[in-house]
């Protein structure tokens, strides 16, 4: 058994879950199994992600060469007397940086928020006795119960459900709460639609019901939506420092060099 992370448990009985995950969902977990998991996986939390202050946030709108070319010209159209045209662009310009300030604020405050999630306490059944533990304590094989108002601290196959249903918003965007089931999903079923699961960072809002951990920490769904933000982050960032090197006297004098040097080892054919 992988002990990292149960692929495709969406689609899989719940005894088929728990004969993977060596548990028994109506005992919990042998505790002789826990300190090993928790070793194997390491804590249940998201990889802390250095903090941005408003100010940074506000300024990365515009760091792009598009809204530099826009912003130059707004300038050659005033210079011209084109008032109109340069305070149009002048006016997209801070629309657009209004309204990615305002995503990139309200997502990097989401995380934050599913930062604190390990933080909290959940109430698992383990050795055949429920208890409160710290959420960062879970491992795959556990059994979580569920009720109203509950966060759900790690990704779940629910095994028991009676009206149990979840607001899934931070994953899926979708306002409406979903109502969930035992009941396995087809292998191609979308996140969305996906009944028999609970989701780290989701919330349940109504009803009662049971789940057995299938993964934790940065292995869950919210885990890797985080970890792939953080790599087309600094993907950008890299982006940004190679076209800023290349518009330097250095840049270009190496993007120069690199062109004669390749026309020296593949000379043009007459």
């Amino acid at each position: 058994m992988d002990n990292h992370r149960l692929d495709n448990a969406y689609a899989l009985p719940v005894q088929e879950v728990a004969r993977r995950l060596e548990t028994d969902p109506a005992t919990g977990l042998d505790p002789a199994l826990i300190s090993a998991r928790l070793k194997t996986c390491g804590p249940n939390r998201l990889q802390r992600q250095k903090t941005k202050s408003p100010f940074v946030i506000l300024a990365r709108q515009f760091n792009s060469i598009i809204v530099w070319l826009l912003a130059v010209a707004a300038a050659m159209s005033f210079l011209f007397g084109d008032i109109a045209e340069g305070a149009a662009i002048i006016v997209v310009l801070v629309i657009n940086g209004a309204i990615g300030f305002v995503t990139e604020l309200r997502a990097a405050r989401s995380m934050e928020a599913l930062m604190r999630i390990a933080e909290v306490r959940t109430r698992v059944r383990r050795g055949g006795r429920e208890r409160m533990i710290d959420a960062q304590e879970l491992v795959p094989g556990d059994v979580v119960i569920l009720e109203a108002g509950d966060m759900v601290t790690a990704d779940l196959r629910i095994s028991q459900a009676s009206n149990l249903q979840a607001d899934e918003s931070v994953l899926t965007g979708e306002s409406a709460p979903v109502l969930k089931s035992v009941e396995p999903a087809g292998r191609e079923a979308p996140l969305g639609d996906r009944s028999g699961m609970a989701y780290k960072g989701t919330a349940i809002t109504q009803g009662t019901g049971e789940g057995l951990v299938v993964a934790t920490g940065m292995r869950t769904e919210i885990g890797r939506i985080s970890d792939l933000a953080q790599w087309r982050r600094k993907r950008g960032a890299a982006a940004g420092k190679t076209a800023r090197q290349a518009r330097s006297p250095a840049g270009l004098a190496d993007l120069g060099a690199g062109r004669t040097d390749h026309r020296r080892r593949h000379p043009a054919r007459p």
